[in-house]
């Protein structure tokens, strides 16, 4: 191989792993806020739904968050030995958001929109073996 074969060849190397971190850099620059969330598509529903301003919105994302960590540590053990703590995770998410994030003249629609409040579904778990 010539010395200018070598030297083009690292070129078109080096500009093409430019022209990848640049395109890295730029699509993690651009996502929104709301993609950042586990719950992306839940996180701006309830933003746009209920009309949060922005420290609701900080607490609501800090709320998804958290309960992705708790999904994430349970998803290394048995499913079906950590079911408890799981819906117990869920429920405390659920009850942060509605007792500290909802405003409280719409909590009615809030518990409308999940079926009820905590606790006063109509369903029942019944665990089966």
């Amino acid at each position: 191989m010539s010395s200018e074969r070598l030297w083009i060849s690292i070129l078109v190397l080096v500009a093409f792993a430019a022209g990848l971190a640049a395109g890295i850099l730029i699509r993690s620059e651009s996502e929104s806020p709301a993609g950042q969330h586990p719950f992306g598509p839940y996180f701006e529903r309830l933003v746009g739904e209920f009309e949060l301003n922005a420290a609701q919105e900080r607490d609501l994302g800090i709320a998804l968050a958290e309960y992705g960590d708790k999904i994430d540590q349970l998803r290394d053990d048995s499913l079906s030995n950590k079911q408890l703590e799981l819906i117990a995770a869920g429920e405390d998410c659920f009850s942060k958001i509605r007792e500290y994030i909802i405003p409280i003249d719409r909590r009615a629609e809030f518990d409308r929109l999940l079926g009820g409040p905590l606790g006063a579904s109509s369903t029942k778990t019944i665990e089966i073996h």
